[in-house]
């Protein structure tokens, strides 16, 4: 028998328990939503976590050889913090505005030109740039382990580069008559701008002696070394050295042994010279007489004193005798080649 309001009553029933349901499914949508939220923000936390470094130290990089000289090999070296206790990521190089690879993971795309070690305790790689040329500077380098970059320019500054003559420098020296000296070198694509100086028996003489013009070609430099000296003083003979300094490198392109007589030097004054060494020597030579002299007692002096007079008087009186002789002579022999009409 049908009850009224039964029908009602479960309706309503039923439309509670839907309700409720409904709700439940809506805060476990969202609950299940904020979830995975929270799980990928996690995520990124750790990955984020594991590609930097617990301290305070960031990636970076810089170049290790210096100077990088051209035409040479070179290392850019990468730092990598906390590299042993790091969750293992790809590490690369790369190169140019672009970011083009060149290492991956000490494998190289081009390596005749790059190549890469990793020092695994010291957590560093290194990039060797192999016969280091002027495509190799003021360009952007990168270095990366997984989402940790470093990313600047490598600018070419004469503190850090330097790029050395190719041959063997020697200056073309003429010295003349006059004791001057003339020469010049030219240094070809140098880097940085040469510094040159001048020395004679280790004076700087740069100022008087040395002229040089420079010009740039490029990131280069081309410079004239002229050398005009001419010596006066009284030091006959003396060392003409001119160096030049490119970066950190020394060349000499003079080393010439210059054979003058000062200005002003007369035959007189050579004998001056020479009259004046004769006397050193009578004075040095009569030391030792006046030396003996002084020991001998006073008698001794007297008898000594008479026996030079004795043997002085004697020698006059034997010169004496043969000047009478070659007098006498004389006259004979005029008076005979008289006799005999020679004139």
């Amino acid at each position: 028998m049908y009850r009224g309001g039964d029908y009602p009553y479960t309706t309503a029933l039923a439309l509670i328990e839907a309700y409720v349901h409904y709700q439940s499914l809506n805060i476990y949508l969202l609950i299940s939503r904020n979830m995975i939220i929270s799980m990928r923000y996690l995520l990124y936390a750790l990955v984020f976590s594991s590609a930097t470094s617990t301290s305070d130290e960031k990636l970076s990089w810089k170049l290790e050889t210096v100077p990088a000289v051209f035409g040479e090999d070179i290392h850019l070296t990468c730092f990598i913090p906390n590299y042993a206790n790091r969750a293992k990521m790809n590490r690369r190089w790369s190169l140019g505005i672009n970011i083009h690879g060149i290492t991956l993971n000490g494998v190289s795309k081009y390596p005749n030109k790059y190549s890469e070690h990793m020092d695994e305790k010291k957590g560093v790689s290194t990039l060797r740039i192999h016969n280091f040329s002027l495509h190799d500077v003021n360009t952007i380098y990168e270095c990366a382990y997984g989402f940790s970059i470093d990313r600047k320019f490598l600018n070419l500054s004469k503190i850090k580069f330097e790029n050395h003559p190719q041959s063997l420098l020697k200056a073309s020296v003429e010295t003349d008559k006059e004791c001057t000296c003339r020469g010049n070198v030219t240094l070809e694509n140098v880097f940085p701008q040469p510094d040159c100086k001048s020395t004679f028996n280790k004076k700087d003489i740069t100022l008087s002696s040395l002229q040089n013009e420079t010009e740039k070609h490029g990131l280069f430099f081309t410079s004239e070394i002229k050398l005009f000296y001419t010596h006066r003083g009284g030091v006959e003979t003396g060392q003409l050295i001119v160096v030049c300094d490119v970066g950190s490198k020394r060349f000499v392109v003079v080393n010439e042994t210059m054979n003058c007589a000062p200005k002003g030097t007369t035959k007189s004054n050579i004998d001056i010279k020479r009259i004046a060494g004769i006397i050193s020597v009578c004075v040095v030579m009569s030391i030792p007489f006046l030396c003996f002299m002084c020991v001998l007692s006073k008698n001794d002096k007297k008898k000594l004193t008479a026996f030079l007079q004795k043997f002085y008087k004697k020698n006059r009186k034997g010169s004496e005798n043969s000047l009478q002789k070659l007098q006498k002579r004389d006259e004979e022999i005029a008076l005979q080649n008289n006799n005999e009409g020679v004139t």
